[in-house]
């Protein structure tokens, strides 16, 4: 599932933080957009896929977002394809 779901992310055009030790991916937000702004108005509002906002975590996690990887290969699958259609970056 992690590796679908980098490679899908990196066929957006999203920029994808790996990290073997943990169940998440940090996700860079486009370049033009804030990571709470992107998260929330065009992920979560328009493709009605949640990314947490990186700064929420902190000053380290600003301008990144977190995504779970506790999802299945099918839910993975549909978040790609429902940010695919609202892709303008």
């Amino acid at each position: 599932r992690r590796e679908f779901f980098i490679k899908g992310l990196r066929e957006l055009g999203l920029k994808v933080e790996e990290s073997a030790a943990t169940p998440y991916l940090w996700i860079k937000a486009p370049a033009g957009f804030d990571d709470e702004d992107f998260a929330l108005n065009i992920l979560i509002n328009k493709a009605h896929v949640a990314f947490m906002p990186g700064s929420y975590f902190g000053a380290s996690g600003k301008g990144y977002m977190r995504a779970t990887l506790f999802l299945s290969l099918s839910e993975i699958e549909e978040a790609l394809e429902r940010i695919k259609k609202v892709k303008t970056w």
